[in-house]
């Protein structure tokens, strides 16, 4: 493409800039990642973390608190059951 329709002197003038550009971009963008990295972790660390285990934990404990509720309502009922056929 560059070969064909500019001189040598044309396409020395404009490849300069353009690496130089490119070089630029490069170097920017490795500076921004590191401190969006930076920023990311400093937000995410604040925040807390609920692994797997925890939720299954907290599942688990949801289950046998219904039960016990249950159990209880049962008791009670029973009890009251038995006041009344005495």
């Amino acid at each position: 493409m560059w070969g064909t329709s500019f001189s040598g002197a044309v396409q020395s003038l404009v490849m300069v800039p353009l690496v130089l550009y490119q070089a630029e971009q490069i170097l920017c963008g490795q500076i921004m990642v590191r401190l969006f990295r930076r920023w990311a972790r400093d937000e995410w660390m604040t925040q807390p973390v609920v692994s797997d285990e925890e939720t299954a934990t907290e599942e688990t404990s949801v289950l046998e608190r219904e039960e016990n509720e249950v159990t209880s309502s049962e008791i009670k009922s029973d009890i009251h059951s038995e006041e009344g056929k005495a």
